[in-house]
């Protein structure tokens, strides 16, 4: 009777210590597991780069909203608070044999709220007016409203990105910099994730005295993340020129952009981006004079529920729809 009851203590023994054995083993090809995909993630390179055809059009949602508070020599101290929702549209109307695109953008509609100070606030939306109800439109609307249907601009971009030719068909529209571009541009080479890039671009901004200053800007892009073949990119805008000027500060605020951008690698295209500004400058006409600026600014591509179902940017499904739908995003928190 002892001995039966000591085979089977010892049975025990070696049946809980192969076990034990087997789940350190599962436990030790579980870690490796994990530690060669993120092995894999760190190496795995990605090429980022546009996909455009011939007749392309892309609608886009953008919603801006601009803050603006301030006091200039002496005067008291007034907010101008903005915000547009618009629809613009790329119509690419050429792609040559090194894939360099050359595209319209046109404003499709637009909605205004805009409001100074303790002044009634100024509203706009441009389906209500037929296009010759130009003298009905509010004054400071009307630009607006002339260039609904219109090209407002137009780029040749190569398929990194880079711009090689931009135009603008108004001259009260500014394309504005590198930052503030309809485009990203990426590197040639394939990427990895945590890779960063390097944009420069020169700004010119008068002193106190009148001079025109010339200042290097530097926009700085990370590859974030890479998560079902959409690519995360952060980015943000620097002067690399020692700037000890408010003067000059002051009127280059709505370059220091900084923000995020989702691009999908299959469809060859940004799908969201969103930028964002807060800047304050001090003193730049009277020691009590200042200026806030904050603005966000949200850009989404309209999908087509063909194109968002098969998750592929196919040929069939462009030429079935060339127009891509989105919602309008939240509107800026005022602080």
């Amino acid at each position: 009777m002892l001995n039966l009851r000591c085979i089977f203590i010892l049975a025990t023994v070696l049946w809980v210590g192969l076990c034990s054995q087997a789940t350190a083993q599962e436990d030790s090809v579980a870690d490796k597991i994990k530690a060669f995909s993120k092995r894999k993630t760190k190496t795995q390179k990605y090429l980022l780069a546009y996909k455009l055809a011939p007749g392309d059009k892309i609608r886009w949602k953008q919603d801006h909203q601009i803050l603006n508070k301030g006091r200039v020599g002496g005067s008291e101290e007034e907010t101008t608070s903005t915000r547009t929702q618009s629809e613009f549209v790329w119509e690419v109307q050429a792609v040559d044999a090194l894939k360099k695109a050359r595209f319209d953008i046109s404003l499709d509609n637009i909605k205004v709220w805009s409001k100074i100070g303790e002044d009634k606030p100024v509203t706009y939306n441009s389906k209500d007016f037929k296009p010759d109800e130009v003298e009905d439109v509010p004054d400071s609307c009307r630009a607006y409203h002339e260039r609904i249907g219109r090209a407002v601009a137009s780029f040749s971009v190569l398929p990194n990105g880079t711009i090689s030719a931009k135009k603008s068909n108004y001259p009260s529209v500014n394309l504005g910099g590198i930052g503030d571009a309809p485009v990203i541009a990426f590197p040639k080479e394939a990427i990895a994730v945590g890779h960063q890039w390097d944009i420069n671009d020169t700004l010119r901004a008068r002193d106190e005295y009148g001079v025109y200053k010339t200042l290097n800007l530097r926009v700085r892009y990370e590859l974030d993340k890479v998560v079902k073949g959409k690519a995360y990119i952060s980015f943000t805008t620097d002067v690399l020129t020692p700037m000890n000027s408010e003067k000059v500060h002051s009127q280059i605020i709505n370059h220091m952009t900084r923000g995020i951008a989702v691009f999908d690698i299959a469809r060859g295209m940004i799908l969201h981006r969103e930028v964002r500004w807060n800047e304050k400058v001090v003193g730049f006409d009277t020691p009590d004079s200042f200026l806030v600026y904050r603005a966000k600014r949200t850009e989404k591509l309209v999908i087509d529920p063909v194109d968002a179902n098969s998750g592929t940017n196919t040929k069939s499904s462009a030429t079935k729809s060339n127009v891509r739908q989105a919602t309008m995003l939240a509107p800026l928190e005022e602080k």
